[in-house]
């Protein structure tokens, strides 16, 4: 009981203590004077721009994935489906790409079949998609690891594209996907261990930098060569303000940035 008060407490705080800001935003032609047809993503809730109220208005957020309680908003697409079911408003969701649905008011999950896995759990990095003209059909599309998919509806699963025509790197070469970067824990008060892999064949300069959430330089944690192989980073907190920041893992031909919570 305890436990669940001080979750119920720190949903609270992060909920009434930061300001959301859009940080990746869609839009399509609604044909309609309803809404905006403007489509933006905070950290822990999607938004629907309206020209009446002039303001951004949140979506519900049940179903989307949550971690320690807060929803995860990575990716938004959006296209004018001329339904309200399903909208054409996707979103990825940590493991899983999800539809709003007007009518149940809720984020509903396509599923993962099909879909490249790290450690069991399906990688999402991006999304886009269209309807078909003629046809009238949805089609969704993902990139998944090292290659795009796109989701069949009837089936139920997701289907590779050929990489036939795409430049195949050399084994010498490094692919940033395979450099899985995850912090844990996060939220997290005074500790948070940074784990990533550096494929084989590595041998870079890594550098590991904090950033505020509006962009700020912070501190630098990591700036030296590093080798093949798994390495992790003890990221210390104490020093910090609670809040929302960035850790960006950057070496040659590859750049990335995971959201850190802090807590106290």
């Amino acid at each position: 009981m305890k436990k669940f008060i001080l979750i119920l407490i720190y949903v609270f705080f992060l909920h009434f203590g930061f300001s959301q800001t859009i940080k990746r935003i869609a839009s399509y032609d609604n044909t309609t004077t309803s809404s905006s047809g403007i489509i933006g993503i905070g950290d822990t809730a999607v938004y629907e721009y309206s020209w009446y109220y002039s303001q951004w208005l949140p979506f519900p957020n049940n179903g989307l994935t949550r971690k320690l309680g807060l929803p995860v908003i990575n990716e938004i697409y959006s296209f004018n489906n001329e339904s309200v079911n399903p909208s054409g408003i996707y979103v990825i969701s940590d493991t899983v790409v999800l539809v709003y649905n007007y009518y149940a008011s809720a984020w509903l999950p396509l599923k993962n079949t099909g879909l490249c896995r790290i450690n069991g759990l399906p990688v999402i990095s991006d999304i886009s998609g269209y309807k078909e003209t003629s046809s009238g059909d949805n089609y969704i599309f993902v990139i998944s690891d090292t290659a795009t998919f796109y989701y069949q509806w009837y089936n139920e699963q997701w289907y590779p594209l050929s990489n036939a025509g795409l430049n195949i790197k050399k084994n010498n070469e490094y692919n940033g996907n395979l450099l899985n970067v995850k912090n844990y824990p996060n939220p997290a008060k005074n500790n948070s261990i940074i784990e990533y892999t550096l494929p084989k064949g590595f041998n870079d300069v890594v550098n590991i930098a904090i950033f505020d959430q509006k962009g700020n330089f912070v501190k630098e944690i990591v700036n030296k060569k590093q080798y093949q192989g798994k390495h992790t980073v003890n990221l210390k907190l104490n020093n910090l303000k609670p809040g929302i920041y960035f850790y960006e893992i950057s070496c040659k031909n590859f750049k990335q940035a995971k959201q850190i919570i802090i807590i106290k």
